[in-house]
């Protein structure tokens, strides 16, 4: 295996215990919007959010994350609670990174 890690079971166990870690503190509040809305933008906030994290736990795992990217990412899911609209996640679907980025004031 690459450097740093003895398999890919080893890998995926450590970034498997980080995305664990990362996920108990992400607070998926009640959405706002029509009964369709409301049940599409779930979807797509748990789906990107989960990209998110995965991505950010295997830099975490590989120790390339900095201290401004921990703190973006920290920034970034510390805002997922104030966005309530179902119009807001259904409208930035293709960009929630950014989304959250701007709205934690980056």
């Amino acid at each position: 295996m690459s450097k740093g890690f003895g398999s890919q079971k080893e890998l995926d166990d450590i970034k498997t215990a980080i995305i664990t870690e990362l996920m108990n503190n992400v607070v998926f509040p009640p959405l706002t919007g029509s009964e369709k809305q409301i049940a599409w933008a779930e979807k797509i906030r748990e789906k990107e959010i989960a990209k998110m994290v995965e991505a950010f736990a295997l830099h975490r795992a590989w120790e390339k994350t900095t201290e401004r990217g921990e703190k973006l990412f920290t920034d970034c899911m510390k805002i997922i609670p104030e966005i309530t609209e179902a119009k807001t996640w259904i409208d930035d679907r293709f960009a929630v990174p950014g989304m959250l980025a701007k709205k934690a004031g980056y």
